[in-house]
């Protein structure tokens, strides 16, 4: 008798352990593991592509130049006045926070931006909405920042599948050789955005 008990109350607790496990995102149904979808969007980091500086001014370079305007969208995600100062020509500014279900309306942009790009559609009119773009590429300051990480992370776990990062972020594309746009294109500008706290 108090050998059954004993079997029960170890079918119990292992029955616990798994039960536990489930509802904290271990686990599906079918046993297989996943993220917990309650602490992030279960997209593993080994998903997220990034693109070194060269590659994304391919990319925006091809966009610039097409007919359609809306195959690119670049999004800074970094504090509004950061953004203000200095950032790649046409990208908008978007919080982490506007990333949810809902409301994936991005701000409109400077269309100066990419005019002083000298770019072929700068005049074409661009969508407010992400999903009408065939390709979205993030950037931060620096190749520390986490936002454009979480941000790429958010999106693809809204089943955005063409999402890149700058590696490296505006440090990289200067380095490269890349323009910037704003009220202040210093290089001391940049490095300040580094330094603070609000840096993303």
């Amino acid at each position: 008798m108090q050998d059954a008990l004993v079997v029960v109350r170890k079918a119990c607790v292992i029955g616990l352990v798994a039960l536990l496990a489930c509802a904290g995102g271990a686990c599906t149904g079918k046993g297989e593991k996943r993220s917990n979808t309650i602490l992030d969007s279960g997209v593993d980091d080994r998903e997220l592509r990034m693109l070194t500086a060269e590659k994304a001014n391919e990319k925006i370079l091809e966009s610039w130049d097409e007919d359609e305007a809306m195959s690119l969208i670049i999004i800074d995600p970094r504090p509004a006045e950061q953004w203000r100062a200095q950032r790649i020509a046409g990208a908008r500014n978007l919080s982490l926070a506007d990333i949810r279900i809902g409301a994936l309306q991005v701000p409109n942009w400077d269309r100066s931006d990419l005019v002083k790009a000298k770019a072929k559609n700068a005049n074409e009119p661009r969508s407010n909405r992400l999903a009408d773009y065939d390709e979205i590429l993030i950037y931060g300051t620096d190749p520390a920042s986490a936002t454009p990480l979480a941000m790429a992370k958010k999106l693809k776990g809204l089943n955005y599948t063409n999402v890149y990062i700058l590696d490296g972020g505006l440090y990289a594309w200067r380095a490269a050789g890349g323009d910037v746009v704003g009220t202040d294109t210093s290089d001391a500008a940049l490095m300040n955005d580094a330094k603070t706290p609000a840096s993303q």
